[in-house]
């Protein structure tokens, strides 16, 4: 094996790559760069903007979603006779077989410039090509609710912070208790079996059946702690 096409290859070489290009696109603003450790598409993402993040972190969390892509490969398409290159900040599929282009912004403020107006027809051309619903979102329409934003950054939280350890024998435990149950349980409840030492990763393990929609819980009206109630949702 070529040892430099390896290492060109590496997943910290393309995550570094990839927030560069991130930085890049900037261009002269000062929105802030993050990074999001994404479980379900199992790779990291490097987001250009706090609009983008919250984005991210209601995807991560949303049970109606399958995949998620935040770096869609750019397409062209020709729009009054030129030549456009556009990028989409997601694909989406859904559960249902749905799929969304996404294009996200700040403010609906930001559709009324020239540039905005040109994307807008050129993304809805690419649309068509691809059979998906061309949807535009904005960071101050997603976070109205910003519970249900936070619960999903500490959900994030605990499943990163567990990425390294062995969580079978939590997941087994708290999918078996929650199938027999005939009612909802804490996250307290779950706990139970297991020693005070590893309930944060209890916890985490909860989280990992949540993100693959195994487990339901409600994140839009109170924070996310031991008194969270799950219910198994198969």
């Amino acid at each position: 094996m070529n040892a430099r096409a390896s290492k060109s290859s590496s997943p910290a070489v393309k995550i570094r790559a990839a927030i560069m290009a991130a930085f890049g696109a900037r261009g002269h603003g000062l929105s802030n760069l993050w990074l999001l450790d994404s479980y379900r598409a199992g790779c990291k993402w490097a987001l250009r903007s706090d609009s983008e993040f919250i984005h991210a972190v209601l995807a991560e969390i949303d049970p109606r979603i399958r995949t998620i892509d935040l770096a869609p490969e750019p397409v062209i398409v020709r729009v009054l006779e030129d030549d456009h290159q556009t990028t989409f900040d997601a694909i989406i599929e859904f559960v249902d077989g749905r799929r969304e282009c996404r294009e996200i912004k700040t403010d609906p403020d930001e559709d009324l410039d020239t540039r905005s107006q040109i994307q807008k027809e050129a993304q809805a051309v690419a649309v068509r090509r691809m059979d998906a619903q061309y949807v535009r979102m904005y960071g101050t329409q997603m976070i109205q609710n910003p519970q249900r934003f936070w619960n999903g950054v500490r959900i994030l939280r605990f499943v990163n912070a567990a990425k390294t350890y062995q969580l079978e024998e939590y997941r087994e435990s708290i999918a078996m208790r929650l199938q027999h149950s005939r009612r909802e349980l804490t996250l307290l409840e779950l706990w139970a079996p297991f020693e005070p030492a590893t309930r944060p990763l209890a916890s985490a393990a909860a989280m990992q059946l949540f993100l693959e929609r195994n487990i339901a819980l409600d994140l839009d009206l109170r924070p996310f702690n031991e008194h969270s109630t799950l219910r198994w949702a198969q």
